[in-house]
């Protein structure tokens, strides 16, 4: 299957680059000589397939052809690597479906990084000067889900909801390229502790029950 994005919509511009959202998708099943029709076919294929169908990408998914939107300003900026889109990194969402085009053709010029999370940008006028405002929330592929049912930390080290937030100001300049620019990074997570809650109708307020194990993390 090739799922491809068939309608895109200009969010922001960050040093001249283009960030854009998803308007609208759509999944093509690509003929297979080696895969029977009955497995093509089959329930768990079709069911399979509605789980990824379910996910939609019209909403807090964003991405870039020009700039690595994964990675914070400060690391793009003293990226020597030009030109190389990064998707061995923990807020590159497809990087798993990816993998084995990447792979095979060597090369990221017929795939798209998308990155879950939020990305807002606003003109800001301050004594007479323009500048933009832009906020980005970048969050991890690794232990995410929803509160309560994602917590503490799981056994490879990785933390529940850990997000990335970056807030970037630059004056705006006829061509786009801006001579000054700041960018503030935060960094946050559940408790790395191994924790969890369970939920019930009719408990309100679930109760906080912590596992004592030893992990090491390497």
């Amino acid at each position: 299957y090739m799922v491809i994005i068939t309608r895109r919509r200009k969010v922001g511009t960050i040093c001249g680059h283009d960030i854009y959202s998803i308007g609208k998708s759509e999944m093509i099943a690509i003929p297979c000589p080696i895969v029977c029709p009955n497995v093509a076919n089959s329930r768990d294929e079709n069911r399979y397939k509605r789980l990824l169908c379910s996910v939609d990408l019209t909403k807090d998914f964003f991405f870039s052809y020009s700039y690595n939107i994964m990675r914070s300003l400060q690391k793009n900026i003293n990226d020597k690597n030009t030109g190389h889109v990064v998707y061995e990194t923990m807020f590159v969402w497809n990087e798993f479906l990816t993998r084995a085009m990447r792979n095979h053709l060597k090369n990221t010029d017929w795939t798209v990084a998308l990155v879950h999370g939020f990305f807002k940008q606003s003109k800001l006028s301050v004594s007479g000067k323009d500048f933009w405002l832009t906020l980005i929330a970048r969050r991890s592929r690794h232990f995410a889900g929803t509160r309560f049912m994602k917590r503490g930390v799981n056994e490879k080290g990785r933390v529940a909801n850990d997000v990335e937030t970056e807030q970037i100001v630059f004056e705006d300049t006829p061509d786009d390229i801006p001579s000054q620019i700041t960018s503030v990074v935060q960094h946050r997570g559940s408790i790395p502790l191994v924790w969890f809650q369970e939920t019930s109708r009719l408990n309100i307020r679930p109760e906080i029950t912590c596992k004592f194990c030893t992990v090491i993390l390497i």
